[in-house]
């Protein structure tokens, strides 16, 4: 549902998300519960249009990956080891892979 909100180039009702998911017809109400949980998680957002309400992404991919990766690091001792370690193992495993192709 996130991923679809992230395409729309404008905010969805309910029955618009229902109707635009792959796969078997989800119920109005299951649709409705999980873009409130999405919301309760801050990745989406809600305005009301008339007698509903249109959903769309709280952020770009970005701005949502940020906002995760913020809420793990409060829990950690030393955020700042964790985002360089995780930036060198992300540019370690880009070297392995260019290695891998023979780009370098």
């Amino acid at each position: 549902m996130l991923e679809l909100l992230l395409e729309s180039e404008q905010p969805l009702t309910v029955a618009e998300v229902q109707a635009r998911l792959p796969g078997a017809r989800r119920a109005h109400t299951t649709v409705s519960t999980l873009l409130s949980r999405l919301a309760e998680r801050g990745l989406v957002a809600r305005h009301k249009r008339g007698r509903e309400f249109e959903w769309f992404a709280a952020g770009t991919r970005e701005q949502l990956a940020i906002a995760a990766l913020e809420r793990v690091l409060e829990g950690v001792d030393d955020p700042d080891a964790v985002v360089l370690g995780f930036l060198e193992s992300v540019r370690g495993r880009r070297a392995a892979a260019r290695r891998a192709s023979g780009a370098d």
